[in-house]
């Protein structure tokens, strides 16, 4: 089993256990959360701590992350964009972005990403 300070992997039914201590407004939240822990697991570099604060449940907080209410139900927040433009991170994309299934819009340019996109990014 991998261990990360927040983020348990290990094989159950969802693949993922949380911290139980961590509590989390709604299920999209806390996919949003596994999603964003693994890719900034997943990070070579991040010479600005732009992901520095990418610490506990409340990702709406999260630098470089957008929230807003979600189209299908406006009592719900959701993760609604990714913004980390010019901000020269270098890391790989951590299959588990995919659990990231409400963004409208994915700005990553000006990075030093690398790897391969993985297939079930075209799901998004």
């Amino acid at each position: 089993m991998l261990r990360h300070p927040i983020l348990y992997i290990d094989k159950d039914e969802s693949g993922y256990n949380i911290d139980p201590s961590l509590t989390f407004e709604n299920p999209g939240l806390k996919r949003a959360y596994i999603a964003l822990q693994a890719w900034k697991k997943a990070m070579y570099s991040d010479p600005f701590n732009t992901t520095g604060n990418w610490v506990g449940a409340n990702v709406r907080a999260y630098n470089g992350i957008l929230c807003s209410l979600a189209r299908d139900d406006p009592k719900l927040k959701v993760v609604s964009g990714v913004h980390l433009n010019n901000v020269d991170i270098a890391r790989y994309f951590s299959i588990e972005l995919t659990l990231l299934i409400d963004p409208t819009t994915f700005h990553i340019n000006t990075n030093r990403f690398c790897g391969i996109i993985p297939d079930s990014f075209f799901k998004l």
